[in-house]
């Protein structure tokens, strides 16, 4: 995908994308999105339901764990308990406060389709990755056509026969 798309998904989604400035050692984000343009809209509509998920996550768990943080820095107040073990206990109340988001681990095209990775198994989330995945079959890559859409040979991509036919002509000058 070109750097103006894969720009425009990381300022849109910047929970499930927040790990494309990590080192190859740590994520297959650092490499972007591995497919061509046509799949935007696909990978737009499904990275739009997941950072809503985040949102979700975070506004309940925030709010939950506001209540029990202040519930339990009262009570470590009212009971004096000393330096090092209310430390200890307001590190522990901070972790609690960042929940685990979901994170794209890699966006890539395997043998013709959408392979969207995500760090957290969920059934719900699946089933969306699973539909987008399915889409992507029946659109061309590099354009987005919906129009007789093919496998091609060799390295298999999902193609229209326009983009197949210029793909053809582009190899033979």
């Amino acid at each position: 995908m070109n750097e103006k798309l894969d720009k425009s998904l990381y300022e849109k989604y910047p929970i499930l994308y927040q790990e494309i400035n990590l080192p190859a050692t740590q994520t297959c984000m650092c490499w972007g999105f591995s497919c061509d343009d046509g799949w935007y809209d696909i990978i737009d509509r499904l990275s739009a339901k997941l950072e809503e998920e985040n949102n979700k996550i975070t506004k309940y768990k925030n709010g939950r764990i506001v209540k029990i943080f202040k519930f339990l820095y009262d009570m470590l107040e009212y009971l004096k308990i000393n330096n090092i073990l209310y430390r200890h206990w307001r590190i522990k109340l901070n972790r609690l406060a960042y929940p685990e988001h979901i994170i794209a681990e890699q966006v890539k095209q395997k043998f013709g389709s959408l392979r969207f990775y995500i760090n957290i198994w969920d059934d719900k989330l699946h089933k969306w990755i699973n539909e987008a995945e399915e889409e992507s079959i029946n659109t061309c890559e590099a354009c987005g056509s919906k129009d007789q859409v093919e496998m091609t040979k060799g390295w298999i991509r999902a193609q229209c026969r326009k983009c197949k036919l210029a793909e053809a002509i582009r190899k033979q000058l």
